[in-house]
């Protein structure tokens, strides 16, 4: 799709720059601290987001290291770009092989293409649009709050997406 801001797409190559900057618009992270934080993270998306969203277009999203708060109206306004980007997913980064999305990849896999924080964000995105479940250590049995847990959300094996979906 072309863009009168960004110009046409480049087939094979992942715009990276547009993805961060819908990712910033729509996802606000906070770490997983306790409910007062994010009642408090909550109150300043209200803030900063555009329109403030009503309070049923917002989902949060577990990524055990971090809740991510998604503009659900915002994102699916979006949606069309994300996944015309999301196509030119690339095999290698940084010389390192990068699973494929359809592969089920990981976190881990997610900051070779993007920095954390947007890795973070494409994590919580795509589960509000629909196109995976994020699993966390807790989907595979690890207890909550577990030093276990806690290395295996590090390490990234432990968190990844489900399955990718981008049907429109």
């Amino acid at each position: 799709m072309w863009c009168a801001v960004h110009g046409p797409p480049r087939r094979g190559i992942m715009n990276t720059t547009r993805l961060n900057e819908i990712i910033d618009l729509t996802t606000k992270a906070c770490p997983v601290i306790n409910d007062a934080v994010a009642i408090a993270q909550f109150q300043w998306l209200r803030t900063t987001t555009s329109g403030q969203p009503p309070l049923d277009s917002i989902l949060w999203v577990d990524c055990y290291l971090h809740k991510l708060a998604v503009d659900v109206a915002l994102s699916r306004a979006h949606r069309d770009e994300v996944v015309s980007i999301l196509q030119e997913w690339p095999s290698t980064a940084d010389g390192h092989k990068i699973t494929p999305l359809s592969g089920l990849p990981t976190y881990v896999d997610m900051t070779h293409v993007l920095d954390k924080h947007h890795a973070f964000g494409l994590l919580a995105l795509g589960q509000a649009l629909g196109f995976w479940e994020v699993n966390t250590p807790l989907t595979y049995g690890f207890a909550s709050g577990s030093p276990n847990a806690a290395n295996a959300a590090r390490t990234g094996g432990y968190l990844r997406v489900s399955r990718w979906s981008p049907t429109l």
